[in-house]
């Protein structure tokens, strides 16, 4: 009788975690195939530790959900992507080097603002054993998600992101191929090459900082990296690679959320895991689809249209 009312909030989390999760799952394999193809793995990996930064700093104004919590981070990680490709633009320093310098400064400065926000509750509240006693779970759906993390505004938020991401993609989808397929000729032609960078590094940032509560920070840029790996072993026509990208990650989030319902793990860990097992599905996969068409059973090194 005590625990029965527990059943609809938990089912109106779930609700909420799973409308998100669909929002995020179709925005990540859209932006996955052009990570890929771009080999901007890397970076997607350093925007998202950029994330704990943000994630400090709003902790020291005390704030820890809500819209101001989203534009502290979300800043952060814009500014990070952005100084990044100022860095590769320059070419004073290797693309690597600029990436793992942003990375691990983020990740400092936010370790030590959350020792400091922690530190300051602590001595406010005068309560120190019982806050000190949830802060390994605080740190765990920080980096690796949590179900009752996410709640309506996520959904909004992730909703919003992905309809902004569908027409930009429909208004200037012919400049964003011809970038991604020959940059050199595409700046030639007078494609707006930088507003194209730039405007993906925006939406890398935007996109991890929405799907940073349902996955963490540290999960995040698997999403955008294995779904596009997945379509682009298996077809080479950009219609069938978006809609391969699309369907697993669809089929990993519904994998990982059930398993994190069923088993209280975290739905991060679980969203990768099984993205990872259709990865290596794929392997198997294209080899059949190889000898199928008498060809090398080597996957296809160039994307068309």
């Amino acid at each position: 009788m005590h625990g029965s009312p527990a059943t609809p909030i938990q089912d109106a989390e779930l609700t909420w975690a799973i409308l998100t999760g669909v929002f995020i799952a179709t925005q990540c394999a859209l932006l996955s195939v052009l990570v890929v193809l771009k080999r901007m793995a890397f970076i997607g990996q350093g925007i998202s530790h950029a994330a704990l930064g943000g994630v400090g700093i709003a902790a020291v104004f005390g704030i820890t959900q809500g819209p101001a919590y989203f534009v502290i981070v979300g800043a952060v990680c814009v500014v990070a992507a952005l100084l990044v490709g100022w860095m590769q633009d320059k070419k004073a320093i290797a693309s690597d080097t600029a990436i793992g310098i942003v990375l691990v400064a983020s990740m400092s400065l936010g370790v030590t603002l959350l020792a400091i926000a922690e530190r300051s509750a602590e001595a406010a509240h005068d309560h120190s054993h019982e806050h000190g006693s949830s802060s390994g779970h605080e740190w765990e759906t920080l980096l690796f998600g949590q179900l009752t993390n996410v709640g309506v505004f996520d959904a909004i938020v992730a909703g919003a992101l992905l309809l902004v991401t569908l027409a930009l993609a429909l208004r200037f989808g012919r400049a964003i191929l011809f970038w991604a397929f020959d940059e050199r000729s595409a700046g030639a032609f007078g494609a707006p090459t930088n507003a194209v960078q730039i405007g993906l590094m925006i939406a890398l940032a935007a996109t991890i900082i929405a799907s940073m509560k349902l996955v963490g920070i540290i999960l995040a840029t698997a999403l955008l990296v294995l779904p596009g790996a997945c379509a682009l072993r298996l077809a080479n026509k950009l219609p069938a690679v978006l809609t391969i990208s699309i369907v697993t990650s669809l089929l990993a989030l519904a994998a990982g959320l059930a398993s994190a319902a069923a088993f209280t793990i975290p739905v991060g860990g679980a969203v990768v895991l099984a993205l990872v097992v259709c990865y290596t599905l794929t392997w198997p996969l294209s080899r059949i689809k190889a000898y199928g068409a008498g060809d090398p059973p080597n996957p296809p090194q160039r994307t068309t249209l």
